[in-house]
């Protein structure tokens, strides 16, 4: 899932869990390093306008 962090602003993709407990890893869009967050309460789902700003909105062919 595209997402963004509530106090920060960045913005990334959800990876799937490696079943060790140690909370969900996002990779940035910008090839930047990842993060991880414990619990997903500090993060959102990205909007259509931010969708849309990268190219990911309706009718975009990025």
């Amino acid at each position: 899932m595209l997402v963004v962090e509530s106090a920060t602003g960045r913005m990334g993709v959800t990876q799937p869990k490696t079943g060790d407990g140690d909370g969900t890893s996002v990779m940035t869009l910008d090839g930047g390093e990842s993060w991880t967050v414990q619990g997903t309460a500090g993060l959102r789902l990205a909007t259509l306008e931010e969708r849309t700003e990268i190219g990911l909105g309706p009718g975009s062919r990025g």
